[in-house]
């Protein structure tokens, strides 16, 4: 039996080109020639929940894990492989800091989100990021269970989060918006435990990002490989650097690496 090889794909900007709003022809051509082969294992790491994925419906076919909402809840194929929820009185405590700060927030769950108001600002950063707008919920943690919340923010508000919190740290996301997230829970802490439960060594892997919530997958695998569309920061940890997104990167480098042709 061929010693199997397991490759992390980071969605927004890798997989999905967020320039040109599109998954490219020929990223779906190379995870379907990858997913083809009888040595490998194709996972997506993503701080998205599942039932924002459909940006990638027509990868789906080739992926075998999701690593979603950064390591909170992990899935190999149609099994839940690992699902933490956040502490109730972590978000109460949270949810009485955005209030004092007048910031909009959101809560994400399982299988659906909300926002604390949906506004006419809520909607538009939604509808840019291509992401299915939340329900209004000020209080969705008193009936779901809550994996991840962020905020709408200026830079300075984001700035006041992280140095108030000592588990959590705040990740920028779109424009004026930002998660919280738990310093054990990321994707690097999901990588590890996938491949924990698929018997596989960090020398077995190979990832991609182009952002920031990557550097901790990063620092899991050597051999990660950014996106030419990347962050500066997340190429200080890279092993190489493909082109960007919307200039093939990814097949590029999968061809570069003789996965595929």
């Amino acid at each position: 039996m061929k010693k199997r090889v397991i490759f992390f794909f980071d969605v927004d900007g890798t997989l999905y080109d967020s320039l040109n709003k599109v998954v490219r022809p020929s990223t779906e051509k190379a995870l379907k020639a990858l997913h083809e082969r009888d040595d490998t294992v194709i996972a997506v790491a993503t701080g998205r929940a599942f039932y924002m994925l459909d940006i990638i419906e027509g990868l789906k076919p080739y992926i075998d894990v999701y690593i979603t909402i950064n390591g909170r809840i992990i899935y190999n194929k149609d099994t839940i492989i690992h699902d933490e929820p956040m502490k109730a009185q972590t978000i109460e405590r949270f949810k009485k800091q955005f209030q004092a700060h007048g910031l909009n927030f959101g809560f994400i769950g399982k299988h659906e989100q909300a926002v604390y108001r949906l506004d006419s600002y809520a909607k538009c950063m939604f509808d840019k990021a291509r992401l299915p707008r939340p329900m209004e919920g000020p209080d969705f943690n008193l009936t779901h269970d809550v994996y991840q919340m962020w905020a709408f923010g200026a830079k300075r508000k984001m700035e006041v989060f992280n140095m108030t919190h000592e588990e959590y740290e705040v990740v920028p996301w779109l424009k004026d918006g930002f998660d919280l997230i738990h310093k054990s829970f990321h994707k690097g802490s999901g990588v590890l435990k996938v491949l924990n439960h698929l018997s596989l060594n960090e020398t077995d892997a190979y990832s991609f990002g182009d952002a920031d919530n990557d550097i901790s997958m990063f620092e899991v695998i050597e051999k990660s490989i950014a996106m030419g569309n990347g962050t500066r920061s997340l190429k200080t940890h890279a092993w190489s650097v493909t082109d960007s997104a919307d200039q093939e990167g990814l097949a590029n480098a999968l061809k570069s690496l003789n996965f595929i042709k």
